[in-house]
């Protein structure tokens, strides 16, 4: 796990956001919550907030607005993927648990094999996706620390590193020096969050399909037992679904059965009060007592002949693909 895990558990635990499997210590939870907390108030108060003023107050023509959010909205969205895997932390800690069990009880074999792939995989994409992450940072701070040396931008940036409206000087120091080293590390912070928060998920669902590549395999090596099983235990759920719809028929027939009943009596050498009663049981006998599944659909023959018609389909379906694969 630590080598499909290994980079993303390094990157997130400098965001604050690590799903520790294992319960920590509480020094080591204060310690995370306290990053997580540092970090997003340093991407908010040194770039998103700054941003968003400058744009509402001296974004005046489109190019000084494009050039705004371009930068404004992926630092954004990092931000609020990091809020998401924070907020998210105890189910993904969960899952975290679920593969850790999934190493540990699997033993040598081509199920392990599968998931070594996986893991692999898993891993080149984290570290493919962490370098091109720093290499964008490291190439935007050299192009805007540029832009700023020879105003090849468009905005004025006054030496930072995103356009930026504060509340104080940023051209005195040191205000200038604290701005320009919290809107460096925010970025660090954005670059971070918004790449990790991808390979992180990539590695769930990767892991998920080494599952079940596994649970395929197993089903392909079946038993004779374990087939027989299955065919005895698809026997006894028919027999159950049957008996239902047998006795939900028999109930509607005979509830039905007693207008009949009442028609065929001799209900013209009544008295006419008799009579009219006698019209009541067959008004009232119309509305049949039925056996419902969850009050959706009553069970009766009908429904089981229905059942079994729909599996025919379906079944024939699977026998189509399996003999005749689609190919890509």
């Amino acid at each position: 796990m630590d080598y499909a895990l290994g980079w993303n558990r390094f990157n997130l635990e400098l965001l604050g956001v690590w799903p520790e499997p294992s319960k920590g210590t509480l020094l080591r939870r204060i310690t995370s919550a306290s990053i997580f907390w540092t970090s997003t108030t340093v991407i908010f108060l040194f770039i998103c907030a700054p941003q968003t003023t400058d744009l509402i107050l001296n974004s005046t023509t489109l190019d000084e607005a494009i050039e705004n959010l371009s930068i404004n909205i992926p630092i954004a969205f990092a931000l609020i993927k990091q809020i998401v895997l924070r907020y998210h932390g105890e189910a993904l800690r969960l899952l975290l648990v679920e593969i850790v069990n999934d190493w540990t009880q699997t033993s040598p074999g081509p199920e392990r094999l599968t998931m070594l792939k996986n893991a692999k995989i898993s891993r080149r994409i984290s570290l493919s996706c962490s370098t091109l992450a720093y290499t964008m940072l490291i190439a935007f701070v050299s192009l805007q620390t540029y832009a700023s040396i020879t105003s090849a931008s468009e905005v004025d940036l006054g030496g930072l590193l995103h356009p930026a409206t504060f509340p104080y000087d940023t051209k005195k120091s040191p205000y200038f020096e604290i701005t320009w080293m919290g809107q460096f590390i925010g970025s660090i912070l954005t670059g971070i969050s918004y790449s990790c928060f991808d390979t992180f998920f990539a590695v769930f669902v990767l892991h998920l399909c080494g599952q079940l590549s596994s649970m395929g395999s197993q089903e392909k090596d079946l038993p004779i037992v374990g087939i027989i099983f299955f065919f005895i235990h698809v026997i006894y759920a028919l027999l159950h679904l049957y008996i239902s719809c047998y006795v939900g028929e028999t109930l509607l027939v005979e509830s039905t059965g007693i207008a009949f009943s009442a028609y065929d009596c001799a209900w013209y050498d009544l008295p006419p009060k008799k009579a009219m009663c006698l019209m009541i049981i067959i008004c009232r006998a119309r509305v049949a007592f039925q056996i419902t599944a969850g009050k959706f659909s009553p069970l009766s023959l009908e429904l089981f002949g229905s059942i079994m018609k729909t599996s025919a389909g379906y079944l024939s379906v699977l026998l189509a693909v399996k003999e005749d694969p689609v190919e890509d």
